[in-house]
């Protein structure tokens, strides 16, 4: 009861500067020896590379078999359907990589590190081990679709509201993309991009040289 009271707020304050109510210091913590304490650190520096290397492997597999169960993005099929739609889908991407970020994460924890308990070192106390920063990383950078839908939803947005009243941008929500969106493809791992502009422009090009060539 005793206690109870002489921790309360009110008791503190009414007794601040004539009864020290700070608790107690604790015992004094023993110094690690510094041999140890190098040896700790030189242990947990070989962990953070070891679950880095881990969760970059991890990523670029799940990346790549992400992409291979998916189709190519093509801006002109997408700009067909409603932009509600396409920025639903974006959401539903999304969500399905912070599960995989999640089961990736719980996946590494259980894998044992070989140096663990060694010095008196904990593998488990080690931050980036439930971080999953570098495999959060390299999965979503290396998803060609996730980049080209992020791209392609960022421009139409703009286009979808710019030069419109706010009334007439929200009913194109439901509706096709008002004009073409045309964004820059991110090439898929092992195949090469095709540049459509590049291609028109020598194709108007050849077009001209052979007019020219007929009128001569």
């Amino acid at each position: 009861m005793q206690s109870f009271i002489t921790n309360t707020k009110w008791y503190k304050n009414f007794t601040k500067g004539f009864i020290d109510t700070t608790p107690p210091p604790g015992p004094p913590k023993k110094k690690m020896p510094l041999k140890q304490d190098i040896l700790i650190r030189g242990n947990k520096m070989i962990d953070i590379g070891f679950i880095t290397t881990i969760y970059f492997i991890f990523g670029a597999i799940v990346a790549n078999v992400i992409t291979n169960f998916q189709t190519k993005f093509n801006s002109d099929e997408e700009d067909k359907k409603t932009l509600l739609r396409s920025s639903l889908g974006l959401i539903i991407l999304i969500w399905i990589n912070g599960v995989l970020i999640y089961f990736a994460r719980n996946l590494v924890e259980m894998i044992p590190y070989p140096f663990d308990n060694y010095f008196g070192f904990e593998h488990k106390r080690v931050k980036e081990l439930s971080g999953a920063t570098a495999f959060t990383f390299v999965l979503l950078y290396y998803q060609p679709n996730l980049n080209d839908i992020m791209k392609y939803l960022s421009v139409r947005w703009k286009n979808t509201f710019s030069g419109r009243s706010a009334v007439d941008g929200i009913k194109l929500l439901f509706k096709p993309a008002p004009i073409p969106t045309n964004i820059s493809s991110t090439p898929l791992p092992g195949k090469p991009t095709v540049n459509k502009q590049a291609i028109n422009t020598q194709a108007i090009n050849t077009q001209a040289n052979s007019n020219q060539t007929i009128n001569k």
